[in-house]
């Protein structure tokens, strides 16, 4: 198995926490409860990010941390998986680079 080297880890983790933080603007759930109360859910693919509060007032603002840090994790393990397939790809091209033309 390819294991990537410390400088493709760091760029890992960084690009996929951008990620994982711009992805708190994407709208995941919206829910009315009884009294007025509206809960809105940011973040993708999980949700770790959440409003609440009266429709006409302050909104509590909560963040879960878990589910922060497992979404990064998916976007890093998604750049990791490219990152081996492109590797994968280009060794397989350069393999059939180097073979001798069969006539």
């Amino acid at each position: 198995m390819l294991r990537p080297s410390l400088r493709y880890l760091i760029l890992f983790l960084t690009i996929a926490t951008i990620v994982s933080v711009f992805s708190g603007t994407v709208l995941t759930s919206l829910s009315y409860k009884p009294g007025g109360v509206v809960v809105l859910n940011y973040g993708f693919p999980l949700p770790w990010q959440t409003l609440s509060g009266p429709t006409r007032s302050c909104c509590i603002i909560t963040y879960n941390s878990a589910f922060l840090l497992f979404d990064v994790l998916i976007y890093t393990a998604i750049g990791y998986l490219a990152f081996l397939a492109y590797r994968r790809l280009m060794l397989g091209i350069d393999r059939r680079a180097k073979e001798p033309a069969k006539s």
